[in-house]
């Protein structure tokens, strides 16, 4: 299974990248000055993907259910800068 990350709420493509445990992605997401981490997944040619979305607004249930209906599913939200290490 591959991950794909995006920043700034999706406007920010920045590749796919292997998997990697949930502190890591917390991590990522206060190194690249992001609030929030939105992991959930989707299906694509029949293949399913972890797909990571940082944003630095939080996202309300209509932005969530949008987000849903355009195949972003299984989505948890998480704050990247509460990682301490």
């Amino acid at each position: 299974m591959k991950t794909i990350i995006y920043t700034d709420g999706g406007d920010n493509y920045l590749g796919i990248h292997s998997e990697q445990n949930l502190s890591y992605w917390k991590w990522t997401g206060k190194v690249k000055n992001q609030k929030y981490l939105y992991k959930g997944y989707r299906y694509f040619d029949g293949k399913k993907d972890i797909v990571i979305v940082y944003d630095n607004k939080q996202w309300d249930q209509a932005e969530k259910k949008k987000r849903k209906d355009n195949g972003f599913l299984g989505i948890r939200e998480y704050l990247s800068q509460s990682y301490v290490k």
